[in-house]
């Protein structure tokens, strides 16, 4: 079951450190701001760390950035997260850590989901890339966004164009600012949108368009916008220790995001590869959650 970082006051803190020998004092050049208590859960086989009073600060610990996707990784689709998911969220965002949700949905959708969810520190990426933003307030505290050629912007409003000619009421447009996303409402479509994919592959390329296939969608966005992109960005912006990044995905648009953090944690895509740090493949988001507690235990 997944521990929580945080827990009521008065209760003993677990704190493990790899360079301190088992026997050994607590050791460290900064201390907790609270009194802290040393102490393995004899009941279980992995070890957490619990705040009392105040959050953990420093000790000689850089924090993290870790990046989510959204649909069917954080939350079903078109469904709200698991409270436990987003306890936990919650936790990681007051131990200080940066957290960041990278999605093919629109910057606002994604805006709505979190303050709903009360997640007001958040980094947001959406459209795969095209956006991103700091917080959930209209205008937004910070902006990232990609710089976009206009030739791609235009190959994108042509393609939007010729969908509509060809598929009519059988699709449905996700409101974008650049990424072109069509919904298909039975396989059918799915089918015949796949293979006009293909008649125009040579086009796409020309024209310098990826296009991302979705159990429900498609999303057509320029080849040099991606999420791995804008994480990189983030990373760079943040000042962040490469090293200290982990990414949560589920599919394809997720790949690049796999390629730009560190750790990376794929939930059911046993097709997901890397090519550098570590990669991890769980079944559902609790796993996920439990990898990354293992990650920040195991480099504190």
């Amino acid at each position: 079951m997944l521990k929580s970082l945080l827990q009521n006051q008065r209760e003993e803190i677990v704190f493990v450190k790899q360079n301190i020998k088992a026997g050994n004092p607590l050791l460290t050049d900064q201390a907790l701001q609270e009194e802290t208590i040393m102490v393995l859960d004899p009941n279980d086989t992995e070890v957490s760390f619990i705040a009392q009073d105040q959050l953990l600060i420093d000790l000689e610990q850089e924090k993290y950035l870790i990046v989510f996707d959204l649909d069917n990784t954080l939350a079903a689709l078109g469904k709200p997260m698991e409270p436990e998911t987003l306890r936990y969220l919650q936790e990681l965002s007051a131990a200080g850590h940066y957290l960041a949700i990278a999605s093919g949905k629109p910057i606002y959708y994604m805006m709505g989901f979190c303050r709903q969810a009360n997640l007001s520190k958040m980094w947001l990426i959406g459209e795969n890339g095209v956006q991103t933003v700091f917080g959930v307030d209209i205008p937004p505290e910070y902006s990232l966004n990609a710089k976009v050629k206009a030739k791609s912007k235009q190959a994108l409003v042509d393609l939007k164009k010729n969908l509509i000619e060809k598929f009519g009421d059988k699709i449905w447009f996700q409101p974008n600012e650049v990424e072109v996303t069509p919904f298909f409402a039975d396989m059918r479509t799915r089918v015949e949108i796949e293979q006009f994919i293909e008649e125009i592959r040579e086009e796409l390329v020309q024209a310098e368009i990826t296009v991302f296939p979705h159990g429900d969608c498609f999303d057509f966005l320029p080849s040099d916008v991606d999420k791995g992109k804008a994480v990189t960005n983030l990373i760079e912006w943040l000042e962040i220790n490469p090293l200290r990044t982990i990414a949560v995905g589920d599919t394809w648009n997720d790949q690049p995001l796999f390629e730009a953090c560190h750790y990376a944690i794929a939930i059911n895509f046993p097709e997901a590869i890397k090519s550098n740090g570590n990669l991890i493949h769980v079944s559902n988001i609790e796993q996920a959650l439990i990898q990354i507690q293992k990650i920040l235990l195991k480099n504190l």
